[in-house]
């Protein structure tokens, strides 16, 4: 718990910082949370600034989440403590993403390049244990196709196909293809090398791979150019090359494909790779030009398609156009950027676009859309409206989920987008986390983000004893989930979530039929929202059996941060736990820094609205507007109580004509001090 001593001296010592609320009465003086109002403010006033560019903004948010974990790392338990340090680096990092993102850029590969590796670094990742392979180099792609032709095994007859298809290139684009073959042979070799052991797989090596060869080959085909009149040519389970741009179609599973334009249609692995079954350590596809694409890969059993990487490394780059993502496996794999034990890469350069993924419908475990199930999994979209869907059986990482791996998803466009995950059992989704690290950010837009998990999970960057974090840039955004028990919108259980939100009016809901952590409330972790906009924002119905919701703490460290509006806060606690900033046996915090807004909570046993019990400390503060605090069952608004060990609260509202409600007692613009053992019930004219 917070070493309440320690903090009284800073509260008593602490000069007011500008713009601060004079402390509110002695009593209230003494809460142990109170000393970080203020500069929790400043830093929320700071990422609120009108005209800032988002990354500025995202900037001064990490900030804030970093102030508040600091102020109340005693409330954190032992085992979320480095769930909590990696989102908070991630969350400074996602800032360097934005800002990547708002750059000026001569085309769209450099622009693709330079999000990737601001994205690369978002999380903390292990370094290789052994010495990635050299990349090769080749004077032409005569030569590169013949050492790729030579790993594949492929016949006589089948190299003269080849050479007879490389007549005539353009020097540039001859070169280009050079590069991209090299960037195929040494993804295979450090295939091998990472997978030698499926048991203990060299992540680091897998990721430091993917970095070398995105930047290879995204720097290689923005010099593609298609041939007139080359002929192609296709070699199941060895290569396949359109140079005309043609519209195309291929039926088999290819490691190695290039395709210059067109309205092409991929009925095949796609740059997906699967390892040890199919013998296939790495695959590549690069399909060049804004063509209408349509990758339709369908696995009876194991596989991977679209850029997925089972227990191997795939890779997809799809230069733009409005493409179709439909990829299916029967158990175990990973599609669309998606990983499973291995490496998944998908980057899609532009326009309106589906991914749609199905994995583990007959009960098996994967990755899907940039999610990462034991193993890193990243997925970049430049830009456009996009759907992401993805369904699972048993275990699943999806849309940049993260299940005992790193799943990333960023899409960089200002779009509507949809988010839509579903897990039969344990999952990951929309940057949520199982037992894994799981990030997404979407750069704008008005944009839906809906997940369920039949068992446990992270859904929309909730943290379930993994660390998860889920960025919108701004939009009217939705966000909803239901787990039996887990993390939701940047909750927390037994991990670390963050969800930031930097505008606009937007929607959380989420339900647990178990223990819930939602909307920034933490059940023996460190949960955190902040919604930097002033619109008006709805959090809840948010439903637990037991748990924090609407930035309580239980057990853990909870925050929710409003930047204004006139909102509504709604939490409903079947057993016990804290609602809308209290505390049970940790520190929950909500701010709302003004408009007319209503909090209404209820639970048979725990703390609301700011109160504090068993050694918790439960701060609401609201900073303005006519406002409405309705208590239907649990303990009083603002008490603090607790038997045995005596919890803190703290109800803090700051003008405005407010109305209080709970069992037996009502009022109008009221204080009432001492309000249980040690609480207050605070309202300043």
């Amino acid at each position: 718990m917070l070493r309440l001593a320690t903090v009284l001296v800073v509260v008593l010592l602490l000069a007011p910082l500008p713009g601060a609320v004079a402390p509110p009465s002695p009593a209230a003086a003494m809460h142990p949370l109170l000393a970080q109002l203020d500069a929790l403010r400043i830093l929320a006033d700071q990422a609120s600034a009108a005209g800032a560019p988002a990354s500025a903004r995202m900037a001064a948010a990490a900030q804030l989440l970093a102030a508040h974990a600091l102020a109340t790392a005693d409330a954190v338990p032992p085992e979320a403590r480095a769930a909590q340090a990696e989102v908070l680096a991630m969350a400074a990092q996602a800032s360097r993403v934005m800002a990547a993102a708002e750059r000026t850029y001569g085309d769209r590969f450099a622009r693709a390049q330079a999000i990737l590796d601001a994205a690369l670094l978002l999380q903390d990742t292990p370094a290789p244990r052994a010495p990635l392979p050299a990349l090769p180099r080749f004077d032409g792609a005569r030569g590169a196709l013949a050492a790729l032709l030579a790993a594949e095994r492929a016949l006589p007859s089948e190299a003269v196909v080849v050479q007879a298809g490389l007549q005539g290139l353009p020097p540039a684009t001859d070169h280009a293809l050079a590069r991209i073959v090299a960037a195929q042979l040494f993804q295979a070799e450090a295939a091998r090398r990472a997978l030698g052991d499926l048991a203990d797989p060299d992540m680091g090596m897998l990721l430091a791979a993917r970095s070398v060869v995105a930047r290879e080959v995204l720097d290689a085909t923005a010099s593609l150019q298609p041939v007139p009149r080359a002929p192609g040519f296709t070699l199941c389970g060895v290569a396949a090359l359109d140079l005309a741009g043609v519209d195309s179609t291929y039926a088999c599973d290819i490691p190695f494909l290039v395709d210059l334009g067109g309205d092409d249609t991929y009925a095949n692995n796609a740059g997906g790779a699967m390892g040890t079954l199919a013998l296939m350590p790495a695959a590549m596809l690069v399909d060049e030009g804004e063509g209408a694409d349509r990758y339709l890969g369908d696995k009876p059993l194991f596989g991977a398609v679209a850029g997925g990487g089972y227990q191997a490394i795939g890779f997809l780059l799809d230069d733009g156009g409005a493409d179709v993502y439909d990829a299916r496996v029967g158990l175990d794999g990973a599609v669309t950027g998606g990983s499973r034990v291995g490496s998944g890469t998908l980057l899609d350069l532009g326009g309106d676009d589906t991914y749609t993924a199905d994995i583990g419908r007959l009960g098996g475990k994967g990755g899907a859309n940039g999610g990462g199930n034991d193993g890193p999994g990243f997925l970049l979209d430049l830009g456009g409206s996009d759907t992401y869907t993805a369904t699972g059986g048993f275990d699943g990482a999806q849309n940049g989920g993260g299940v005992q791996g790193w799943g990333v998803l960023v899409d960089a466009g200002e779009g509507d987008d949809t988010y839509q995950g579903t897990i039969a059992n344990v999952g990951g989704i929309n940057g949520g986390s199982q037992d894994g690290t799981g990030t997404l950010l979407d750069l704008g837009g008005r944009d839906t983000y809906r997940g369920t998990s039949g068992l446990f999970g992270g859904i929309n960057g909730g943290g379930n004893t993994g660390a998860a974090l889920l960025v919108d840039a701004g939009g009217e955004d939705t966000y909803d989930g239901a787990v039996t028990s887990g993390g939701i919108n940047g909750g927390g259980v037994q991990g670390a979530g963050a969800l930031i939100d930097l505008d606009g009016s937007d929607t959380y809901t989420g339900a647990a039929t178990q223990i819930g952590a939602i909307n920034g409330g933490t059940d023996l972790a460190a949960g955190n929202l902040v919604d930097l906009g002033t619109g008006a924002d709805r959090y809840g119905p948010a439903r637990a059996d037991a748990g924090g919701l609407n930035g309580a703490g239980v057990g853990g460290s909870g925050l929710l941060l409003d930047g204004g509006g006139n909102d509504a806060y709604e939490g409903l606690l079947v057993t016990k736990g804290g609602i809308n900033g209290g505390a049970a046996q940790g520190a929950g915090l909500l701010l709302d820094r003004g408009g007319d807004d209503t909090y209404e909570a209820s639970t048979d046993i725990g703390a609301v609205n700011g109160a504090g019990d068993v050694a918790g400390a439960g701060l609401l503060a609201d900073d303005g507007g006519d406002d409405a605090y309705l208590a239907v069952f649990g303990s009083e608004q603002g008490e603090g109580n607790g038997e045995g060990f005596l919890g803190n609260g703290l109800l803090l509202d700051h003008g405005g004509t407010d109305a209080y409600a709970e069992p037996g007692f009502s009022c109008i613009d009221c204080s009432v001090v001492p309000k249980g053992i040690v609480g207050a019930q605070v309202d300043q004219a």
